[in-house]
Parts: structure tokens; sequence; C-alpha cells
């Protein structure tokens, strides 16, 4: 068996935040030797078996495969993933004439807490990514959307004991910000390393454009607090300025319910970007609302396409911005004068020297700079 494990409930190598760490993670991981990596894709082939406590079967491994997992189904996240780890590896185990048993793993997204906790007891050590979101803030954004927070997991002390539990035996969790440190410290993790995620600089970037443009890209879930962009937009009234909302759901019914209930002004649901640095260079400033928020990699991307941003202190990406670029993400007159002071307050021609600054700082952050940072922490862990 390859000596190193790279185990995700998320896909590899897509255009989402998950997708594009996912890549970096398991490029860094392979760079110290041969390494068998599981992304969602992988674990949910089609296979029948059973073992342990759990049964995997093809009609849950189908089911998965086609996003049909949910509160209903017996196959719900996250305990579905730590299944089909265990069965992957027992596959391994299984097939290979000379196994040997991993000395290190690393895991991404999902709960694989059986699974670290059987590969712990091979002598196996474990790292894990946790992008963690304060739970109390979560519950209270749902409570503010009008959207129950239907997370056994997160409510139920048995289950919670179980969600955490894979992140209690890691040797080390890894988490991309100090807003994501404090909540895995609060659980009880003792061994926590801070690795923001990176970015790829790119090569050229385009002028501002003529028009202020105010833009938000991601998904619009309770925690992602687009509505107190919408509410701050429409106290602003522009008549010669343009919000953009860009992403997947940016126009899909939810979101225009969202626009017309909060919203105001001058808004474009763009939805989904094929080239994100389209997205980035049609904007003069890059807001990020969240109430909590493991990182928020479009902070990172927005400035190294030269923009100036403005984050709220809940997304861990606040990490990165200067004191008078933060807001409270419950704070609309203050995200308001934020917003005003980039555009009026300063000549709007002062803008292109903080995207400069901003640019020459996200190139601390490459990702080619973040894989040495994992691989030093990893061989650490492996001496």
């Amino acid at each position: 068996m390859n000596n190193f494990l790279y185990i995700t409930a998320d896909r590899i190598n897509t255009q989402t935040g998950g997708g594009l760490v996912t890549f970096h993670e398991s490029e860094a991981l392979k760079s110290l030797g041969p390494c068998e990596i599981f992304d969602r894709d992988i674990l949910a082939r089609p296979g029948r078996t059973a073992f342990g406590e759990y049964d995997v079967w093809e009609e849950a491994l189908s089911a998965v495969a086609m996003g049909q997992t949910g509160p209903d189904s017996p196959w719900v996240d996250p305990w579905v993933w730590d299944g089909f780890a265990c069965y992957r590896w027992r596959e391994l185990e299984r097939d290979r004439q000379k196994y040997q048993p991993p000395k290190f793993a690393h895991f991404y997204a999902g709960t694989f807490t059986t699974t670290i906790k059987k590969l712990k007891e091979i002598g196996c050590k474990v790292s894990y990514t946790a992008a963690a979101h304060n739970i109390e803030l979560s519950k209270q954004a749902h409570l503010e959307a009008g959207i129950p927070f239907d997370y056994p997991h997160l409510t139920d002390p048995e289950l919670w004991k179980r969600y955490v539990g894979g992140y209690l035996a890691a040797d080390v969790v890894i988490c991309p910000s100090t807003h994501s440190a404090d909540v895995m410290r609060s659980y009880g993790c003792k061994n926590v390393e801070i690795i923001p995620h990176g970015v790829d600089i790119p090569e050229t970037i385009a002028p501002l454009p003529k028009t202020f443009t105010v833009g938000y890209m991601g998904s619009y879930g309770p925690d992602k607090n687009v509505p107190i962009l919408l509410k701050a937009w429409k106290k602003l009234a522009y008549r010669d300025s343009l919000l953009v909302l860009a992403g997947r759901d940016s126009n899909s019914p939810y979101v225009q319910d969202m626009v017309a209930k909060h919203g105001g002004g001058n808004i474009v649901m763009a939805g989904w970007v094929d080239k994100v640095a389209d997205f980035y260079n049609s904007i003069s400033l890059y807001v990020q609302p969240s109430w909590t928020e493991g990182f928020g990699c479009e902070v990172l991307e927005a400035q190294a396409h030269g923009r100036a941003v403005l984050c709220s202190r809940g997304a861990g990406a606040s990490d990165l911005v200067y004191e008078h670029e933060k807001f409270q993400p419950d704070d609309v007159d203050k995200l308001v004068d934020r917003i005003n002071k980039m555009k009026t307050n300063h000549d709007y021609n002062y803008l292109p020297s903080i995207g400069e600054r901003n640019r020459e700082y996200s190139r601390l952050h490459e990702w080619d700079n973040i894989r040495r940072r994992y691989v030093e922490l990893w061989r650490s862990l492996i001496r």
C-alpha cells in the first residue's frame, strides 16, 4: 500500500474553494511519496460489501454520487463518507499482496471519525483540515433567515461526540484562520496549526471599471450573511454604481427573493462565472459579509486581482485585511460607511493603489508557499 492517504468528501480540483484547496493539499502530500487519493467521486464508486457497523450498498453509493442524500435518507452526510472511506481502505488491504499500513493520512471535509480511529490503531499519523464555522453564530444566522438549523450532528450530544471524534483523535488539526482555530480549540483540539488557504496570482489584471462596482461571489446560505450587503446597498442608494452578485445560486429563486426582500438600487445577479478572473476584473471592490466563515478564498482572490476588499470579522480571511477594512457582520451602518469611504471619502483614483498593495500582499500566499507549509508540518509528524 502507498505510504500516504489523502481522503476528502469534496471533489478535487473543481472551481470551488474546497476543490482548489483539496487539489493543492493532495499535490503537497504526493510530493512526500506514493499517495493513495480518495475524493468524493472515488469514495462513491459503485460497489457492494458489508463490514463492521457499516452496510454499503450500490443504491446508497449511487444516491450519494447523484447528490440524492438528504435528511430523510439513511445515507445522510456526514456519516456516509466515513463508511465509504473504511470500505475503500479495506479494498486496498484485500487487493494488494504486499500490503503496508499507511504511515500518514490527511483528511479534508466530511466526517471520518471511524476511519481515523482505525488508522490510529495501526500507528498511522493523521492530520485534518478544518475550516470550522462558529456553531452559535451559524444558529443565529439560520434563525434570522427563517431557516431551520437542521443539523442533528451539531445539536444532538451523542451525534456530536461522533462528529467531533475524528478531529480530537487527529495528531494535528490544520485551520486556515484564527477564527477556525479558535472554534476547534473550543471543541477540545489541543494541537491546532494555522495555515491559510492559498491563491494563484494572475499574470495580468484589468484596470478598474469606469463604473464603481461592488461584488460578492460564492454561496448564499445563512452563514454567508448576504442580506447585510443588500441592506447596505439599499441604504447607499447610488444611482451611478453597481452591485454584482455572482455564483451558482446568485440568480436562483431563493436569491431573487432575498434581493426583493432586502435589496434596492442597481443589482446584477450574474449566475455562474466560468472564469473567476472575469468577475474580479469587472469590479472595483469585493465584500465578504459572512456571519461565520472558515476562510473565504474570494477575499484572497480579489486581492490577487488587485482589488480593494472589505471583510467581516466573522470570515477567517479577515486575518488578511487591515483593521479599517473590517466590519462587524451585524453592523449595516458600518458597512455603509466602509463602502462609502471607498467610493467617495477617498478619490476614486485611490482604489488602484489599494489594489496594488493587496496584490503584492497576496504573493505571500501563493499556493507554492502554502504547499511548502503543509509539507513542513507533515514532515515534522512523520520523522
